[in-house]
């Protein structure tokens, strides 16, 4: 496997860290470097360096279809995770970081999937068109059909039309071969419809994909949860901490864990931890609202 290509793995694994290293030692141009410092930026849920990392390179190569793709992804997470009047702003951008990718190259999946996202979620007055969102799912399906099922999932999800949901997430993750992303999302859209079955069988199959990574370690903890074991729950996302102790969401879940197994005092210290480590997560209210129910 080449460097690059295993930086790369350890990326989509979710060993950041690791792939920090990798990154230190990888013989290649300063725009390469620049990118993958900006992804794994945006893989750390840290949108404003990722951002301007982004924004560095598209400066020195405004040909880069991929910097404009992740420049749009870090601006959108980040209006999500911003109020309304902020997060408002920032859409103008965001649909132009992912139209700009389209137009460097037409078969950029994250810029097709982005800017299906902006049309699908965002409100009317702000250039939401669901007519343009489905004409993206067509053109995706020309150019890989498992990505194309994938938005179609998220299309039906978010129109509450759980059974078309449900087949089309199914038919992502037969369809995705080696695209750990497709089978992540459509794992936790599983299990957040509490589909045991489905969950259970993409967990698997992501985890023989990437065995012992973060992202598969979550995902098997989040089922323990929802079934109710507690004790292999609480140990899944303390396996994804010791990998990475700046992954924030699994802090909190082990938090919720604990309180739902009934140990308040372990919950209260995880969220103590997150809050003084973590200030400004966008989990932050929630964190707030659980340290008070606790207390």
């Amino acid at each position: 496997m080449s460097p690059v290509n295993e930086l790369e793995r350890q990326i989509k694994s979710g060993t950041l860290d690791e792939a920090m290293q990798t990154l230190k030692a990888l013989d290649a141009g300063e725009e390469q470097k620049l990118y993958y410092t900006a992804l794994i930026a945006f893989k750390r849920d840290r949108y404003d360096e990722a951002i301007d990392l982004a924004e560095k390179l598209i400066k020195r190569d405004d040909g880069e279809s991929r910097a404009q793709a992740l420049l749009g992804q870090a601006l959108g997470l980040k209006a999500q995770n911003s109020g309304p009047v902020k997060g408002a702003l920032l859409l103008p951008r965001v649909k132009k970081a992912f139209s700009k990718a389209l137009e460097l190259d037409e078969a950029n999946l994250e810029a097709l999937q982005g800017l299906f996202m902006y049309y699908l979620f965002s409100p009317a007055v702000a250039g939401g068109d669901e007519k343009r969102a489905l004409e993206l799912i067509e053109k995706t399906m020309t150019i890989s059909e498992a990505h194309a099922w994938l938005m179609q999932g998220i299309y039906h999800s978010k129109k509450d039309e759980k059974d078309k949901a449900m087949e089309a997430f199914g038919k992502a993750a037969a369809l995705c071969g080696e695209e750990p992303d497709i089978l992540l999302r459509s794992a936790r859209f599983f299990l957040e419809q509490k589909a045991a079955d489905k969950a259970r069988e993409t967990v698997e199959k992501y985890m023989r994909l990437l065995p012992g990574t973060p992202a598969g370690l979550e995902l098997q903890a989040d089922l323990n949860r929802q079934e109710a074991r507690w004790d292999m729950a609480a140990e899944g996302y303390r396996r994804v901490l010791d990998i990475n102790g700046h992954y924030f969401p699994a802090r909190y879940k082990l938090a919720l864990c604990l309180k739902e197994s009934g140990n308040s005092a372990a919950a209260r210290q995880e969220l103590e931890k997150l809050q003084k480590d973590h200030p400004k997560s966008p989990v932050r209210a929630r964190v707030e609202a659980l340290l008070k129910e606790l207390s």
